[in-house]
């Protein structure tokens, strides 16, 4: 065995690391491809499953070899490459770093392949930790008020999935505590006198000891035919907070609307809730840099549509979302939501002046100057005012279908007027 190889066993034995392997490959010396496989390889298989390997611990390991290497070649530079990647076969997650390395003297002679090929001076080291999924890697985390009809339903989706069920009740006076306790969740009160579903969520988090959190709220579901995706996606382990895809059933509505939340993220301190209305977790992930991707997760929400109930609820909002942009008036993602709030109250005149407001605050933004010249186009009518803002959007981005689209439509409206 290779010198370096041996002590790659023992680094791999020694964190329990569950496989590492050696592959002699070809570095276009006997005229085959250049990185393919001359030899069979000859897996040594060391230690046990690495129960609660990371992306970080197996990166770890690689410095370790990496600096090993390169202490066996100190006149030269042996490492010529090092690939990652993350992947799922079997219902285990992997994560797997190939380390590419030139030796000298080359390797021991007994992966001479069959052909007679002569040795290669390259080898090839697969790290690799394998994390079967647990359910004890998973926590919910709720917020509920008064839901005993909706509850049960909602619990019983994620069944065998999170192994942790934290439920932040803010107040219900029915038997949603009961039921939630029936069905093995931790019952957290919450003093709700002052409005803040961005503390109530972050509450249920603190609380939480999975190594992810999933979120749903009371009248939502999830697919079950998901579950798999959220086993892998929670096994590969990685700082990544994922879009759900909710279908929104309203009782007044036979076709369901469609948005992404994210709702599925790692449990890291820095992971919390932002807003005491339209609370969002989405700014505090990107900023632990983390990324935000889409998803095949699934979850459905039913809610019954009470118009005068909605409009109360988008008065209320309005207050509060007022109250947050006082108290911070350099946090524009507040203005979009009151933009939101107004327009669904049809009160346009004040959905342009906030749209205008936030294009105002973000100049280099092409979506806010579409999103002001929508409003200038179809409901507080200035087709001149329109044009600038899609010809804006359209600078910003060029190519910017949804721009492009609009300002035909303005040449249209504009032609028809001076059509005798």
């Amino acid at each position: 065995m290779h010198p370096s190889h041996e002590t790659g066993m023992g680094i791999a034995c020694g964190v329990r690391l569950y496989v590492i392997q050696e592959t002699t490959v070809n570095l276009g010396k006997t005229g085959r491809r250049p990185g393919e496989r001359i030899a069979e390889a000859s897996p040594n298989f060391t230690g046990d499953w690495f129960p609660d390997g990371t992306l970080a611990d197996v990166l770890d390991i690689v410095e370790r070899v990496i600096q090993h290497l390169v202490s066996l070649n100190p006149e030269s530079r042996p490492v010529v490459g090092v690939e990652r990647f993350a992947c799922w076969s079997g219902g285990i997650g992997c994560h797997t770093v190939f380390i590419q390395a030139e030796f000298d003297p080359p390797p021991s002679p007994k992966h001479n392949n069959a052909f007679g090929a002569r040795p290669s001076t390259g080898k090839r080291f697969m790290i690799r930790t394998e994390m079967p999924y647990r359910p004890n890697a998973l926590s919910l985390c709720m917020i509920v008020k008064n839901e005993e009809r909706n509850l049960p339903r909602c619990l019983d989706s994620v069944q065998d999935l999170a192994g942790e069920l934290i439920v932040v009740d803010t107040g219900s006076t029915d038997q949603t505590p009961r039921i939630a306790a029936r069905h093995g969740a931790e019952v957290v009160r919450f003093d709700f006198a002052s409005v803040d579903f961005a503390a109530a969520r972050n509450r249920g988090i603190e609380r939480a000891s999975g190594r992810w959190i999933l979120v749903l709220d009371a009248d939502e579901t999830l697919d079950r035919a998901s579950a798999p995706e959220i086993e892998r996606l929670v096994g590969l382990d990685e700082n990544a907070g994922y879009y759900l895809e909710r279908h929104n059933h309203a009782s007044d509505s036979a076709s369901p609307t469609t948005d992404y939340v994210v709702r599925l993220f790692p449990n890291r301190p820095y992971h919390r809730y932002r807003g005491r209305v339209h609370e969002t977790i989405d700014a505090s992930i990107l900023s632990g840099g983390g990324r935000l991707r889409k998803s095949g997760i699934r979850i459905d929400h039913s809610f019954a549509s009470d118009r005068e109930t909605r409009r109360r609820k988008n008065h209320w909002y309005i207050e509060i979302l007022k109250e947050e942009i006082a108290a911070d008036p350099s946090d524009d993602s507040r203005l979009d939501f009151l933009a939101a709030e107004y327009h669904q109250l049809e009160m346009f005149d004040e959905a342009t002046e906030i749209a205008e407001r936030i294009a105002q605050m973000r100049p280099l933004d092409a979506r806010a100057h579409l999103f002001v010249g929508t409003y200038h186009l179809l409901y507080k009518p200035d087709l001149a005012q329109a044009r600038a803002d899609f010809s804006q959007a359209l600078k910003l981005r060029p190519g910017y279908a949804e721009a492009e689209s609009f300002l035909q439509l303005i040449d249209q409206q504009e032609r028809s007027q001076y059509r005798p």
